[in-house]
């Protein structure tokens, strides 16, 4: 059977399509506003992180630790109003909301559907996996979100070339790019899937561009998969195993601890996804399809990509941060396919979808990890102790993501692993479990006697 491209984008009202969009949105924003309102302090495992680059933007002007991001001006005007702690904890919530937005461009331009977009927007708001990551890596998420947009504008340029719709694209990649350095390959692999048809001199020869194109790089994935852990380099040897193994089971086993079933349910359906994008290249209509959509095949190779590490990583290494990634693309991917359906299916199908998502957004904020979420807080009183026993000049050794809490709270240099060579004094920070984050492995050092600050927190001098 072939397939025929359903109704164009004017098949759900501007203005009802509009409402629905900023309910959506309103009600995401909300419920993320709802989350970091009732911590005290700021959100996620490296919350203070943010608060220290943003105190440092408005007091000097310049950033704390390296890392320059487009993000960080948003953020220092919301922590001229709010503060440099409770900015950063408003700029995760107002990242995370901006996800449905783009997404909805991106799929209503893919699937020429705006009830396929609607109902996109509201899968990506109502994603868990999104939810929390957004809380943890601020910056990624304000990324994703541009990214999304760069996909509907390259969708958009590639359908109707204009100088001005490659220009928009062309500032989307950027703000992606500059938002955070992650996307960079998501945005290089779009490009050159949709440049390189154009690249061919033929019909005939542009098919075979992109078959060429999508078999090439699935090729290089796999061999990356196998060849990788014997790499020796250190940053393969960090994130990747030496026995290859499908990980992802185990991964989603791990995070269902923290975030639930649905959470883990969620990672699962990324490679259900790519599988049916892969296994569409078997049927000579859906290939026709795909193939002749540089932006499917570009999406394609870039879900292949997140997900390459799924067969040798280390389940809390590199994948850990790709997969969370992989959102963007499978759902644009299923968009596209959507926009296949019958008119009548795709309205009640996404009416449904749209109505449980927006339904269901309040349950976010009963997530074991909202539960069971870090409260740096806890111990302000005694990292303020800290500032009175330790000389200006000295750096403080703390666990991972307190060493920031640790630099917010006393302005001295904090890390969380003890440098080779240092000409000043270190100190180290012991906080026992459980006050560590997961992963967040206290640094070693030998010391003197360990001062007591509070219940569960002591300081000694490393010798």
């Amino acid at each position: 059977m072939t397939l025929v491209r359903g109704e164009r984008t004017n098949d759900l009202d501007r203005r009802i399509g509009g409402t629905a969009l900023a309910i959506l949105a309103v009600a995401c924003l909300a419920v993320r506003l709802a989350f970091v309102a009732r911590l005290p302090g700021s959100t996620g495992y490296d919350a203070y992180y943010y608060a220290v680059q943003i105190r440092a933007l408005i007091e000097r002007g310049t950033l704390a630790y390296r890392g320059a991001s487009l993000v960080y001006g948003p953020m220092a005007l919301l922590g001229a109003v709010f503060g440099p702690e409770r900015a950063a904890a408003v700029s995760a919530a107002v990242g995370g909301a901006l996800l449905p937005l783009a997404v909805y461009g991106a799929a209503r331009e893919l699937s020429r559907s705006a009830w396929v977009g609607l109902a996109a927007a509201a899968l990506a708001a109502r994603s868990e996996v999104h939810f929390v990551a957004s809380i943890e890596l601020i910056k990624n998420a304000w990324a994703l979100a541009a990214y999304a947009a760069f996909v509907g504008a390259c969708a958009r340029a590639d359908r109707e070339p204009g100088p001005r719709r490659v220009a928009a694209a062309a500032i989307w990649g950027v703000a992606a790019v500059g938002s955070h350095a992650s996307t960079a390959p998501l945005v290089a692999i779009l490009g050159a899937a949709i440049a390189a048809p154009h690249l061919a001199r033929s019909w005939r020869t542009t098919a075979r561009v992109r078959a060429a194109l999508l078999a090439g790089t699935l090729a290089g994935i796999t061999a990356f998969a196998l060849w990788g852990p014997a790499a020796g380099s250190r940053l393969l040897r960090a994130n990747l195993s030496l026995t290859p193994h499908l990980c992802l089971p185990d991964f989603a086993t791990r995070l269902e601890a923290i975030n639930g079933p649905v959470y883990a349910l969620e990672l699962l359906v990324y490679p259900v996804i790519l599988g049916a994008a892969l296994a569409a290249l078997a049927i000579p209509a859906s290939r026709r399809a795909l193939v002749s959509s540089p932006v499917a095949v570009g999406l394609t190779i870039t879900l292949a990509v997140l997900l390459a590490p799924v067969w040798t990583c280390n389940p809390m290494g590199l994948f850990s941060r790709l997969i969370r990634m992989a959102l963007v693309p499978a759902l644009l991917l299923a968009a596209a396919a959507a926009g296949y359906a019958r008119l009548s299916v795709r309205r009640v199908a996404s009416a449904a979808v749209y109505s449980g998502a927006l339904l269901t957004l309040p349950l976010q904020l009963r997530l074991p990890y909202a539960r069971s979420h870090p409260h740096f807080e806890a111990g302000r009183d005694a990292i303020a102790a800290v500032a009175r026993l330790v000389p200006r000049d000295a750096l403080v050794l703390a666990p991972h993501g307190w060493q920031f809490f640790v630099t917010y709270v006393t302005r001295l240099d904090a890390a969380s692993a003890r440098p080779r060579r240092t000409g000043r004094p270190v100190w180290i920070l012991r906080i026992r479990s459980p006050m560590l984050p997961p992963g967040g492995a206290a640094p070693r050092c030998a010391s003197s006697r360990d001062i007591p600050l509070a219940p569960g927190f002591s300081l000694g001098e490393c010798r």
